[in-house]
Parts: structure tokens; sequence; C-alpha cells
């Protein structure tokens, strides 16, 4: 879901893809994409006008307060790093079989 706060950042609560293919469709450029360097909890792009935050709404874009816009995001790279972490234990117990 492409989540959209009051003072402009837009991002996604499932993935950079998702964000990219929304921000493309918008008529926004790739370059435009920040990623602060945190991790990518924080990768958003801006929206520096109302009338692009509305015309990102009218799109699907959901309204939300800048608070749970960040917790949205924070929570999904939570999961993906337990994900990638469940995936690599798997394949090293697999690898581990296969040696036996």
């Amino acid at each position: 879901m492409i989540l959209v706060d009051w003072i402009g950042h837009m991002t996604s609560d499932v993935g950079a893809d998702e964000l990219h293919v929304f921000a493309k469709r918008l008529g926004l450029k790739r370059m435009w994409y920040q990623m602060p360097g945190y991790g990518e909890e924080n990768a958003h792009y801006d929206l520096t006008t109302y009338q692009m935050r509305a015309k990102a709404q009218r799109m699907g874009a959901v309204l939300v307060t800048s608070k749970e816009l960040v917790k949205r995001a924070w929570w999904r790279e939570a999961y993906l790093r337990r994900r990638a972490e469940e995936l690599h234990w798997k394949e090293e117990a697999t690898d581990a079989e296969e040696l036996k």
C-alpha cells in the first residue's frame, strides 16, 4: 500500500518496487528517491506540493500521519529482515544436511 503523510513523504508498506512503480505513474523521476542511509525503512519520495499529494491520493495512496508512516515502514523492514534471516538459516540447515 502506498502511504502519504500530510508533510508530503510518500512510501510503501510493501516495498521499494511498489513505491517506484507508483512514483513513475505519478510522474516522479527515480533520481528523486530519498534513501538517507539509515536503511530502507526511511526510503521515500517527497511530494512537494499539495496538488501532488492530492493526485497521489486520487491514484490510491492512503493519507496517514507521519508517525503511522514511519511505524508501518519500520515494521515492513523488520519483517523483511526476519524473513531473510529465516531463509538464511534454512539454507544453512539444508547445506549441513547435504554434507552428512
